[in-house]
């Protein structure tokens, strides 16, 4: 087995090295299948994932993969978000729980790689409270899983910009189902950050899941219920061999003038807060009239003899083998659903009525490496008034140089940065639905309604309380005992803990942090309430078959409400914060669609036929808006099927989006209108402006000449944006299949596919929106910068880089897929292979902007996109059975890709996975398997 795609691929193969699953209904287990097979004397119409037409024949005019029970059982993963980011047409590293900074625990999934947004999940084709983290889906409720690979707002309404993927759940299970998975990775090592902290020495990686299913079908009716219960371990990046894993990648700290004084550069990168301290005392910033001139020397506490001493290079903490590769979690999920024929009339108007539950509970948890203090870097003239941003006073007992230092950065790797998910998702669907009667025989009706909620309780770890942590590392003093104590002798402040920044690692007690530090706790709640109903069934008959028309109705009403803890809603602790806020919106929707077969059973055209849909939806936010689609089928002759669809699409801005809170980032930042930064005095930019440019500085708050730039981190504030638009854009899929009957069991089907979409709803980079101030003159940008108007005029205070809409994404390729199915005397063989060529895959937010991210690792921003798009990626397997045995062979292959965010570090060359499982079928009715 395999560990999900992360942004250095192809190492990361720690992967599952071992499993083990039991279960008390023995299956088969067929290839990766795209469709189900057909029994040729079932003429039974089914509804397929992009459709809302019933039909007898399943492979439409729309590119559908399906993934069978036995398909996901023979991959033998226990996150459906990771058996779905095998598909080729499934690319860009969405959030899973391999993503630890940034992540929260969701398990996503991304369609040609345009974002967890723009792909809808439903359950059994209706919407669903929460239904796109998979993260909290039970593997035993489901029966298979539908993914439509192209937009179909016209369908489904808003957010099937690049496709669907649809769960349909199991409804028809009788007996009783006990399954019991266990897994662990066999290539972890020591982490070597576990010599500072047990809590870092890290596991194998431990994976077990226990599932119950019973079910029973009656003549009338049937119902199924389950439980499941899933808990993984955590694995560090210092568990993995490699210096990809173990070491910080793509930095240096070459700007500091210790490294250049010593040649002692660390040009594998780490972070300049370090565990010795990083210090920059008053003096040796300023000439001998006091002046401030620029950095002359860094210092830091000597790890292994104490002293103080210059900072070098090799000083610098390495902050990667502490975070997650893999985060723990545990999850627990219970489900029933049933149904039951209330009417069957003598005049074939039948009713049957259906429920839904679904309850889940994930508990997951992400590490970051220690909280790294930033103090000064702000105004070094400035008279310090002994708080965090403003410096290190000299009265601080334990300063050591008896300057005001105006720059100290230590990592307090004596706590942890922690973030921990509470998240319990309920979903309740009910309704009714049957055949109207003999009046339209063809027709049938279904009405349902939904209701969801999601309450998400988020603790952080790791955080100091500001007027605390101001007191803490102010003034403060020795007493006659020898204990430290904050304030002056003359006003002591009584219950306050001083701490010792200067003293190396170990130097901050638990005492210290207790008092200084603070355990925050955030809530998020979220509620879906859809009403829906709809009819179909055939019009009139034409001479190649029947008209068929859907039609229907949707109302969704969304609602948001996010509570920060009041230490952040009031800004008065460090880190990010934001404020409470909440917001709801509705939406009207009308929908039709309609097949018209045109020809039939003649020469050339054994089928023509095409398809048309429309939607209307009536936002109360943004409007109203209508999208059509059409399609067509054209088979010259049996064995051949050539399809076409073009499809308008749009996504409303989701009520994330519109009302998530507003909160801070601290983005890395260097400012055109400069003339010098804290790392670089000699730097001046505001020198190589035009005098455009200079005037747009100015007219923002520069003064004449640009302004020393100190803090290289300014505050950005990010969030929803209640003015947003929706986007639009265009799909086009064209392709064929091919099925030859002189060799049973074979087909081919090649699909291009095209989406062109504008005004994306994305965040623009704290930077570009200076940038785009400064060299494009968008007004609306600048309107989104602050500055400072008194300590250091000019200097950044906060920039707005919320949602908008802006630029726009295009994304082409080609899909392929070949499957051959062969019995033999030694047992029942089927191959398939999926692979994707990725074309393009471009985002261009801003002017100019636009870069092709096919072929590339891209770190993400101002529109282009974040993650792992290999041009060539591939899925192949080989499944053998016969009699009570069975074995498959999983391949999955990527293309090598760029290093788009970091190029010196290379290429990331091509990698395979493999996926190895054996079953067998024992005669008491288990069947046991490992991989």
């Amino acid at each position: 087995m395999k560990d999900n795609r992360n942004p250095l691929a192809e190492a990361i193969h720690y992967a599952l090295g071992a499993g083990v699953l039991v279960g008390l209904a023995a299956s088969a287990a067929p290839a990766f299948a795209q469709e189900q097979e057909e029994d040729a004397a079932d003429l039974d119409r089914v509804q397929i994932t992009g459709s809302r037409l019933s039909r007898v024949d399943i492979e439409g005019a729309r590119p559908v993969n399906i993934l069978t029970r036995e398909d996901i059982e023979r991959i033998g993963l226990s996150d459906i978000g990771e058996v779905l980011r095998q598909l080729p047409a499934i690319t860009g590293s969405p959030l899973s729980t391999a993503t630890n900074n940034g992540g929260d625990g969701s398990s996503l999934t991304s369609l040609r790689g345009m974002g967890p947004a723009r792909t809808l999940v439903l359950i059994n084709g209706r919407r669903s409270n929460g239904a796109s983290d998979f993260s909290t889906m039970p593997i035993v409720m489901i029966e298979r899983i539908e993914v439509l690979k192209e937009g179909a707002s016209a369908i489904y309404g808003a957010d099937a910009v690049a496709g669907v993927v649809n769960i349909i759940t199991r409804t028809d299970f009788s007996g009783g189902q006990v399954q019991v998975q266990f897994g662990q990775s066999l290539e972890t090592v020591n982490n070597p950050a576990g010599a500072l902290r047990d809590e870092w020495k890290g596991t194998d990686g431990d994976l077990g899941r226990f599932s119950a299913i019973i079910g029973d079908v009656g003549p009338k009716g049937s119902y199924v219920m389950g439980a499941e219960r899933t808990k993984q371990d955590p694995v560090f990046q210092g568990n993995l061999k490699g210096a990809q894993f173990q070491q910080a990648l793509g930095g240096n700290l070459s700007n500091f003038p210790g490294c250049l004084e010593s040649g002692d550069c660390n040009t594998n990168g780490g972070s300049s807060s370090s565990l010795g301290g990083f210090f920059v005392p008053f003096d040796f910033n300023t000439d001998e009239d006091g002046n401030f001139i620029g950095r002359l020397g860094s210092f830091t506490r000597d790890l292994d003899t104490g002293e103080i001493r210059p900072f070098v290079g090799s000083d610098a903490y390495n902050f990667a083998p502490v975070n997650f590769i893999q985060q723990p979690f545990t999850r627990t999920s219970v489900f029933a659903e049933g149904n039951y024929d209330l009417f069957d009339l003598d005049n074939g108007f039948t009713m049957n009525g259906f429920l839904e539950g679904r309850w889940s509970n994930r508990r997951s948890e992400q590490e970051l490496a220690p909280t790294p203090l930033f103090i000064g870097i702000f105004d070094p003239g400035a008279p310090l008034d002994n708080g965090p941003g403003e410096g290190v006073p000299a009265s601080n007992a334990f300063n050591p140089f008896g300057e005001d230092i105006v720059d100290l950065r230590r990592r307090v790797a004596e706590g942890r940065r922690r973030f921990e998910q509470d998240v319990v998702r309920t979903n309740i669907t009910g309704g009714v639905r049957g055949d109207i009667g003999q009046a339209l025989p063809t027709w049938t009706y279904e009405a349902s309604f939904h209701w969801g909620r999601t309450n998400q309780t988020n603790t952080d770890f790791g955080q100091f309380v500001g007027a605390n942590f101001r007191q803490a590392v102010g003034p403060s003093f020795f007493d006659d005992a020898g204990n430290a104590v904050c304030g002056t002798p003359e006003n002591p402040i009584a219950g306050c803990v001083p701490m010792n920044l200067f003293g190396g690692f170990g130097s901050i007690t638990q005492e210290m942090l207790d008092f200084a530090g603070a355990e925050l706790v955030d809530r998020l709640d979220s509620t879906l309430t859809t009403i829906s109903g709809g009819v179909s069934g055939d019009l009139f008959q034409l001479p190649a078959g029947p008209v068929g028309l859907a039609l229907g109705y949707e109302f969704r009403d969304q609602k948001l409400n996010s509570i920060p803890d009041s230490g952040k809603a009031t800004d008065s602790v460090t880190g990010n914060t934001f404020s409470k806020t909440e917001g709801d919106f509705e939406v009207n929707s009308w929908f039709a669609e309609t097949n018209i077969p045109l020809l039939a059973d003649l020469p050339f055209a054994h089928l023509l036929e095409v398809g048309a849909g429309v939607r209307y939806d009536n936002f109360s936010t943004i409007g109203d808006n209508t999208v059509f689609m059409v399609n067509g089928r054209w088979q010259p002759y049996r064995d051949l099927l050539i399809r076409g669809s073009f499809s308008e699409v749009f996504r409303e801005p989701t009520i994330f989006n519109l009302f998530s809170p507003q909160g801070d980032s601290f983005p890395s930042f260097q400012d055109p209108c400069s003339n010098g930064i804290i790392s670089d005095p000699d730097s001046n930019l505001f020198a190589g402006l035009t005098p455009e440019q200079q005037a747009q500085c100015r007219a923002t708050g520069v003064p004449d000449g640009g302004f020393f730039q100190t803090n290289a981190q300014p505050r950005a504030r990010v969030g929803g944006n209640p003015n947003l638009e929706p986007e639009e854009g265009e799909t086009i899929t064209f392709g064929f299949t091919f099925a030859p009957s002189q060799l049973p069991g074979l087909s081919l089907t090649v699909d291009y596919w095209d989406i062109d979409l504008d005004d994306p709803i994305t965040v623009v980079d704290a930077e570009d929106v200076v940038n785009q101030c400064i060299f494009a003159g968008n007004q609306d940008f600048c309107n989104d910068i602050t500055r400072d108007l008194t300590i250091n005029p000019g200097e950044v205070i906060s920039i707005v880089s919320q949602n908008r809409n802006a630029g726009s994404l295009t994304a082409t390729g080609v899909d392929f897929d070949v499957s051959y199915t062969w019995s033999t005397d030694l047992g029942l063989f089927r191959a398939r292979s999926l692979w994707t060529w990725l074309d393009e895959r471009e985002g261009e937010i801003l002017a100019g902007s636009g870069v092709d991210v096919a072929g590339e690792f891209s770190p993400g921003i101002n529109g282009i996109a974040e993650g792992v798009f290999p041009e060539w990626s591939g899925y192949s397997t080989l499944d053998w059975s016969y009699a009570d045995l069975g074995a498959s062979i999983g391949w999955e292959w990527l293309s090598e890709v760029d290093n788009l965010g970091n190029p010196a570090l290379g290429p990331v060359r091509r990698t395979q996975y493999w996926d190895l499982t054996g079953r067998y079928d024992t005669p008491w009715g288990t069947e046991v398997a490992a991989g």
